[in-house]
């Protein structure tokens, strides 16, 4: 019989986790999932329903001020068409690289917020800064800055829109880039809801 020692391995402890660890576990396992699902309600929101965009130029002042925040419908003309006088945004053909949520690079088309003045078949006019809309000089109690430029007559495309921005003499609208497809409108800006000072309907 061997005098040698038979080598037993011990068996291994595997401390349970405690109650606090569990706890923590389960709170950021929670936590992660309510962030997930906030973040896709978030996007489907902004997507379908209602977008929250900061205006950064000044082609709308007095009516939108630069650092204005204004609340876009998204929904609305999937039932109705645009009329004349709606404040619009739309995807422009001039493209911005910044970080979307701070940390994501992008590269995507710019959104422009103009007035609509001419709907398809409209003819549109500019004498001396006055806007004439098939023939009729049209009173625009919100240009407070107007130019004296003239421009057409044009007539506006089936599917397309004739927009202007407020601030005549600074703004690049359809006079610039031409009528605005139906397919790129965004939606509608129906209020300022940033500064609480600046709050108002934009009907």
């Amino acid at each position: 019989m061997s005098n040698e020692a038979t080598n037993i391995p011990e068996a291994c402890a595997v401390p349970e986790p405690s109650k606090n660890n569990k706890s923590l576990l389960h709170f950021i396992k929670e936590t992660s999932i309510l962030l997930v699902v906030a973040y896709i309600l978030a996007a489907a929101f902004q997507a379908f329903l209602f977008e929250p965009t900061v205006v950064d130029m000044t082609s709308m002042f007095p009516t939108i001020k630069p650092s204005d925040k204004v609340l876009v419908n998204r929904f609305i003309y999937r039932f109705k068409n645009p009329r004349r006088g709606d404040i619009l945004t739309f995807s422009s053909n001039e493209y911005r690289d910044y970080f979307k949520y701070g940390f994501w690079p992008t590269h995507e088309r710019k959104i422009l917020i103009k007035r609509l003045l001419g709907l398809p078949g409209d003819k549109i006019e500019i004498r001396e800064g006055k806007l004439s809309v098939n023939d009729k000089v049209i009173k625009e109690k919100y240009v407070k800055l107007p130019d004296t430029d003239n421009y057409g007559p044009i007539k506006v495309p089936d599917n397309k829109f004739f927009v202007m921005g407020d601030n005549r003499a600074v703004s690049k609208d359809s006079r610039d880039i031409g009528p605005v497809d139906k397919k790129d409108i965004r939606g509608k800006a129906f209020v300022i809801y940033w500064p609480l000072n600046r709050v108002r309907s934009l009907f």
